[in-house]
C-alpha cells in the first residue's frame, strides 16, 4: 500500500530560543497547530478524514486545540492517492496560512512588523516540513520511521535574517510587560478560551486583555502565597515524558495482526492502527494534559508518546512532582494496554504493556528556561533513558531528577523501574514529614542523618554488601543514630531513612559524572546512592531563612 509521511520541524531548536512560558508555549503550539491544519487540509483533499493514520484525526471540537494544549505530534502518516506533489503544496498553503494569521495578531497588537510578504518568507524557511511516499504492506507507522528521522537529520541552512518575528511577537519586552501579543494572538488568532493554562485566574485588575499570564514564579508557587518562607515556592520543574517499549508493542500487534486480518474484507492493518493504537494515544495526550493542570502546571506539548510541561514542585494541597510523575506513568500504561483496546480475537497476544520514562528539571525560578529545558532533556534521553537494574541490564520505566539550587549545589539521581519499587513511595513518606510538634527542624535532622551515612560510609558499604534485607541494617542503625537528636521520636523517619537506603542498592543510582565507588578489591559502595535523595528530601523543608 501507499503511504506519504510528513516530518515537522525544527522543534529542538526553537524551543531553545523561549526565554519565558509564553514563549516557550508559542514555539510548541505553533508546530501543534501546524500539524492539525497540515492534517486537516489532507483530508479534505482526500475526501476522507480516515485518510490520516497517524495521528488520530477527526473534526471533533475537542482536537480543534481550544485549551491550548499542542496534541498534534511532528509526524503525520497519511494513506492517500494524492500526489507528492499535492501533498508539498498543500504543505505550501499552510505555512502561509499560519505566517498570515500571525502577521494579522500582529496588527491587531499593534506591535511594529514587516510586510505580509517578509513574514510569509520568513516563516516559510523557518518551518521546515518535508514529505516522503513510502510503500509497505507492514506497518506504516514503523516502516515510516526510519525515513522521517534521515530527512530530520539533513543538514539545513537558513538564510539570514535580522529579525526574529515568531521571538519578537511572544518576547518582545511589550509582550512581557503587558501580555496583550500572545493574548490576542491566541483569542482572536487561535480560538482559544479561558481554559488555557498559561492563563492565571481571574482578577480584579484583568484589564482589556484579561488576566494575566502566568510566570515562572507564579507556576513555581503551585497555588501557595507569594509569602511563602519555603524555598519550593520558588523552584519550577520541567518535565518531560517519552513512552518505552512504543515502538516494539507496534512491532508486534502490526506481525500478529498482518496474519490474523488477511481475508477478512474492509479491514487491515492501517485501519486497525488508526483507529486502536493512535485513538489511544489521543487520550492518553488529552488526559495527561488533564492532570498537569490539576496538578497546577502548564502542558505545553502532548502528543503522542512523548509530553512537555512546565509544573511547580509542591502544591498547595500536598502533591509533590513525584506524584505528578506517578499519575502520568499510570495513565500512560492503562492507555497503552491494548490487549483490552483490540477486538476480542486479538486479546490472545503476549503484549509488553508500555511505560513511561521521565526526566525531570528542578530549578530556581530566575534560572534561564532554555537551560533548565535541556537539562530535563539530557535527564530523560541520556540517564532515564539509559538506566540499568543490577544483573537485568537496561532497563525501561526510569525517573531522572536533578535539583539545581540558586546556591549552586545540584543533586540528580536516577530510580530504574520508578512504579514498581517502594523507592518513590519511601521518598513521599520522608517529604511529608515537615516537622514533628516535637521537633521543628528536619532540615538539621536530614543534615546530620545525611553526615552520619557519609562518615560512616565504609561501615554501611559494608552493612549493605552483607545483608539480605533492610532489617538486617536495623542494628547498625541503631548504634549510629542512638543520641537523643535522632529520636525515639523520630523513629518512624528513621525507619524510612533505613528503607531507602536498602532500597537504593539496586533501584537508585547518584548521577555524578562518575560510577559508584569501589574500594581496591572491587566491592561497590552502594551506600553513595541514598545522597541525592536525602538532599532532594531535604530541600522541600527548606526554608528561606536556611541560606
Amino acid at each position: 500500500m501507499r503511504y506519504i509521511g510528513i516530518t515537522i520541524g525544527p522543534v529542538i531548536e526553537t524551543l531553545g530560543l523561549a526565554r519565558t512560558p509564553a514563549g516557550l508555549w508559542a514555539s510548541s503550539f505553533l508546530f501543534s497547530w501546524l500539524s492539525r491544519d497540515l492534517c486537516a487540509r489532507i483530508a479534505d483533499a482526500a475526501g476522507d478524514p480516515s485518510a490520516i493514520i497517524s495521528p488520530c484525526f477527526t473534526e471533533e471540537e475537542s482536537l480543534k486545540l481550544k485549551d491550548g494544549v499542542g496534541l498534534f505530534p511532528d509526524r503525520i502518516i497519511a494513506q492517500t492517492a494524492l500526489s507528492l506533489d499535492q501533498i508539498n503544496t498543500i504543505i505550501a498553503e499552510a505555512k502561509q496560512s499560519l505566517a498570515e494569521t500571525l502577521f494579522e495578531a500582529v496588527g491587531d497588537a499593534g506591535a511594529a512588523a514587516a510586510d505580509l510578504g517578509t513574514y510569509q518568507n520568513y516563516f516559510g524557511a523557518l518551518l521546515r516540513v518535508r514529505a516522503v511516499e513510502f510503500r509497505t504492506d507492514g506497518n506504516p507507522v514503523l516502516e515510516s520511521s526510519q525515513l522521517l528521522s534521515a530527512i530530520e537529520l539533513e543538514p539545513q541552512f537558513s538564510q539570514a535574517e535580522p529579525r526574529n518575528y515568531l521571538l519578537e511577537l511572544f518576547e518582545s519586552p511589550k509582550a512581557i510587560s503587558q501580555n496583550t501579543n500572545v493574548k490576542d494572538t491566541v483569542w482572536k488568532s487561535f480560538g482559544i478560551g479561558d481554559s488555557w493554562q498559561l492563563l492565571s485566574g481571574a482578577s480584579a485588575n484583568d484589564g482589556p486583555h484579561g488576566p494575566p499570564i502566568r510566570d515562572l514564579a507564579h507556576i513555581a508557587r503551585g497555588g501557595a502565597p507569594a509569602t511563602s518562607e519555603y524555598k519550593r515556592s520558588r523552584y519550577y520543574a520541567i518535565v518531560q515524558c517519552d513512552g518505552d517499549n512504543v515502538g516494539l508493542l507496534l512491532e508486534r500487534v502490526g506481525r500478529f495482526l498482518e496474519g490474523r486480518v488477511q481475508g477478512k474484507p474492509g479491514s487491515d492493518v492501517s485501519a486497525i492502527l488508526r483507529d486502536q493504537f493512535s485513538k489511544k494515544l489521543l487520550e492518553y495526550s488529552q488526559r495527561a494534559a488533564q492532570i498537569v493542570k490539576n496538578y497546577g502546571g502548564v502542558t505545553l506539548y502532548a502528543g503522542g508518546d512523548d509530553l512537555l510541561a512546565i509544573t511547580p514542585v509542591f502544591t498547595a494541597d500536598g502533591q509533590t512532582i513525584l506524584d505528578l510523575a506517578q499519575s502520568l506513568n499510570t495513565e500512560f500504561q492503562g492507555a497503552l494496554d491494548l490487549t483490552q483496546a483490540l477486538e476480542p480475537e486479538f486479546q490472545d497476544m503476549a503484549l509488553r504493556t508500555p511505560t513511561l520514562s521521565i526526566g525531570v528539571a528542578i530549578c530556581y525560578y530566575k534560572y534561564p528556561l532554555y537551560e533548565a529545558l535541556a537539562l530535563a532533556r539530557s535527564m530523560l534521553f541520556d540517564h532515564a533513558k539509559h538506566a540499568t537494574l543490577g544483573d537485568e541490564g537496561p532497563v525501561k520505566d526510569a525517573l531522572a531528577v536533578s535539583l539545581v539550587k540558586h546556591s549552586g549545589h545540584a543533586a540528580a539521581f536516577v530510580l530504574p523501574k520508578f512504579s514498581q519499587t517502594a523507592v518513590v513511595e519511601r521518598l513521599e513518606d520522608l517529604i511529608a514529614w515537615q516537622g514533628d510538634q516535637r521537633y521543628d527542624n528536619p532540615v538539621r535532622y536530614y543534615n546530620s542523618v545525611e553526615q552520619h551515612l557519609s562518615d560512616l560510609s565504609p561501615l554501611f558499604a559494608e552493612a549493605m554488601r552483607t545483608a539480605k534485607g533492610a532489617e538486617d541494617l536495623a542494628p547498625l542503625f541503631g548504634n549510629v543514630f542512638d543520641s537523643s537528636f535522632h529520636g525515639p521520636q523520630l523513629q518512624p523517619q528513621l525507619d524510612s531513612v533505613r528503607e531507602l537506603l536498602w532500597l537504593s542498592k539496586d533501584h537508585a543510582r547518584s548521577i555524578d559524572g562518575s560510577p559508584p565507588s569501589a574500594d581496591p578489591a572491587g566491592s561497590i559502595d552502594h551506600s553513595t546512592a541514598i545522597h541525592p535523595l536525602l538532599q532532594f528530601v531535604r530541600f522541600f523543608s527548606e526554608k528561606n531563612k536556611d541560606d
